[in-house]
């Protein structure tokens, strides 16, 4: 091999690799007494406006944690535990939180835009004016949940388990609610224009000013 071609090989090897290790050093990247890497154990934590971006915090723990601010977009969560944490605010689009525990977490005001909540347990989190255009939630355990105000058009909530939410005056046109039980939720207000309710339960739910929802199917 002519030592021109030699010297050419090596700087593509070299050009190929850095972007794996930059990843793999991000991975491994210290907040407070926290590793950011799969499976970690980070409870009560402060990560406020912290930079995780495409971060591995799958399988982990971050119970009671702080995420106010903080900019998880595109991560790996799923599986994770999140229980009682604050995330307020936080950037979270189209991140991984299939599976993941977010029991009475605060979402509040958080962008979820084409985040992946398939089968996540959101029960009684609060989720009040959060974006999740295009989030996938179907299956997930939404039960007591406060959606008043929050954006789910075009969201995927088949199967999802609505019963008791809160979603006064959300929006939820053209969203998938195929088989979703919205047992006594407070649809209020609640844009379902365009939605695709077919097996869905509305069953004790409270429609006043309901746009789009099947009055005649409510039992």
């Amino acid at each position: 091999m002519h030592i021109s071609d030699s010297f050419q090989l090596l700087a593509l090897v070299m050009v190929l690799s850095f972007p794996a290790t930059e990843g793999r050093a991000q991975q491994q990247r210290q907040i407070g007494d926290c590793t950011i890497r799969s499976g970690a154990i980070c409870t009560e934590t402060d990560f406020r406006g912290a930079d995780l971006q495409r971060a591995d915090l799958s399988l982990g723990q971050f119970w009671n944690s702080d995420f106010r601010g903080a900019n998880l977009s595109g991560g790996q969560l799923d599986n994770a535990g999140f229980a009682s944490a604050n995330m307020e605010g936080a950037d979270l689009r189209r991140a991984d939180l299939s599976g993941a525990d977010l029991r009475y977490v605060n979402l509040n005001g958080a962008d979820l835009r084409d985040a992946n909540l398939a089968k996540a347990t959101l029960a009684s989190a609060e989720l009040v004016e959060a974006d999740l255009t295009g989030a996938t939630l179907n299956a997930a355990d939404l039960r007591y949940t406060q959606l008043d105000h929050a954006r789910l058009q075009g969201a995927n909530l088949t199967r999802a388990n609505l019963r008791d939410a809160d979603l006064r005056n959300a929006d939820l046109r053209k969203a998938d609610l195929r088989g979703a039980r919205l047992e006594n939720a407070n649809l209020t207000g609640t844009d379902l224009r365009g939605a695709n309710l077919e097996l869905a339960v509305f069953r004790g739910a409270a429609m006043i000013g309901c746009q789009g929802c099947p009055v005649a199917r409510n039992q």
